[in-house]
């Protein structure tokens, strides 16, 4: 048995690329649980946990070939396969994003997985990405899904508690991967954010990554010309995004903001 005050903890988050929730979510339990943090990559335009006096672990070596997203992937779960054999000095693992390959290297310990939601590419958003793609690279993606599938699979099997962050992601949870979780809402610091007024505009917040969809809001609200529509966000999508909202006086792309 652990002894209470003797417990380390550590967050594994599988990269810091983005100013997204999930990164968020991280440095704040983090904080709040006194833990550690490892990770993959840390980008430059991201929440970088050692801005925050967090104890950070950077394994994996970041190069030209790591910026290619299907590259990048492959490195980062080999990475958190075959380079956490440091998971040993810890008695909680709490896992954000896809990571979960670490676990056959936390033998023992109390693994926690916090979903933010089963890989899209895998699951929800598979059919889509399939149909991205030529025969060839079809043919590619799917012994990539399969694989991927059965790894992710295998070893969120073998987690000892699963954490939804919303009643949408358990559901996805339990319709891809029949597995039952419980919900915990990510934190709000409502001390420093809190209700004003309504404004005359719509507010779009979400990362500008394709699975985000924010494109189908923005070209919503070029046919509806007499709302307005904020997006404060940045991401891979943003250029797109500009140029969907081209001419539109009614939408406003202000990029990253801060809080």
């Amino acid at each position: 048995m652990i002894k209470e005050k003797n417990k380390k903890i550590i967050i594994l988050q599988d990269y810091f690329l983005y100013k997204g929730g999930g990164e968020r979510l991280v440095i704040t339990l983090a904080k709040a649980l006194k833990a550690d943090i490892a990770t993959t990559f840390i980008a430059k335009d991201t929440f970088d946990p050692r801005n925050y006096g967090l104890k950070t672990i950077k394994f994996a070596k970041e190069g030209f070939f790591s910026q290619i997203p299907g590259i990048r992937h492959i490195k980062v779960q080999l990475s958190f396969f075959l380079k956490t054999k440091f998971l040993k000095n810890y008695d909680i693992i709490i896992y954000s994003g896809d990571c979960v390959s670490s676990i056959y290297n936390a033998k023992g310990k109390l693994n926690i997985a916090y979903i933010h939601t089963p890989p899209r590419h895998l699951y929800d958003n598979y059919q889509k990405r399939l149909n991205d793609y030529r025969f060839l690279k079809q043919q590619l993606f799917k012994i990539f899904v399969k694989l991927n599938r059965w790894r992710f699979e295998h070893a969120i099997k073998k987690m000892d508690v699963l954490i939804a962050n919303s009643k949408n992601v358990q559901n996805r949870i339990k319709k891809y991967l029949g597995m039952n979780s419980i919900v915990i809402y990510p934190p709000c610091d409502t001390l420093d954010f809190k209700w004003i007024k309504q404004g005359d505009y719509y507010f779009s917040w979400a990362r500008l990554y394709d699975v985000k969809q924010v494109d189908k809001i923005v070209k919503a609200f070029v046919k509806i010309p007499d709302k307005k529509l904020i997006v404060a966000s940045g991401g891979p999508e943003l250029k797109k995004i500009k140029k969907i909202a081209k001419n539109c006086n009614n939408i406003k792309i202000l990029g990253w903001i801060s809080d």
